[in-house]
């Protein structure tokens, strides 16, 4: 039986293969292979190959249409629902952080979600919460409050205004302090 550090003399060619003999069965080598006969070496001309150089003749015209062509098949912008199209407005009431897969599945499609945690765990909708902040800012979407347990996400290009104004916190007096 062979050790590793005849193996590895065998493989740098420090020493010759042993040959086996009857009585122990040749074990194949993992990853044998073998040597086909080398193909006669003919060299090629370099300059064939090269595409010739452009000419500073031509114009910056033909460049900057080339480059226009190239970045327009590049663009990330998402198709808006035009105004026929109805858009769906998905909501949640998620018991378990497994659920927030769906919740940024439907953000990737470009639909709106409301989250209700009215029902759920704090510990639970923080963790959905915080998975869904990092999905959002790598979806470029937006995420807001709404209400006391309720969040919207948005995908990019769409906008969410509100127009309720926050009361102003009063503080109450207790008795007997001044």
């Amino acid at each position: 039986m062979n050790s590793f550090g005849d193996k590895v003399k065998f493989f740098f060619g420090l020493e010759e293969e042993e040959h086996q003999t009857d009585e122990e069965p040749r074990r194949e080598v993992r990853g044998e292979r073998r040597v086909q006969p080398e193909a006669e070496y003919v060299p090629t001309d370099r300059r064939e190959r090269r595409q010739p150089a452009r000419s500073y003749s031509e114009s910056r015209s033909d460049r900057e249409r080339t480059y226009n062509t190239q970045t327009q098949s590049r663009s990330y912008a998402q198709d808006m629902p035009s105004s026929d199209t109805k858009m769906i407005i998905c909501k949640y009431s998620p018991v378990d952080h497994r659920e927030s897969t769906s919740v940024i599945d439907d953000i990737k499609l470009g639909r709106p979600v409301i989250l209700n945690f009215e029902d759920t765990e704090d510990y639970v909708s923080a963790k959905i919460i915080n998975i869904c902040e990092g999905a959002a800012y790598a979806l470029d979407a937006d995420i807001s409050k709404i209400a006391n347990a309720i969040y919207i996400i948005v995908p990019h290009g769409v906008d969410v205004h509100s127009n309720v104004q926050r009361a102003p916190v009063v503080k109450e007096e207790l008795p007997g302090i001044l």
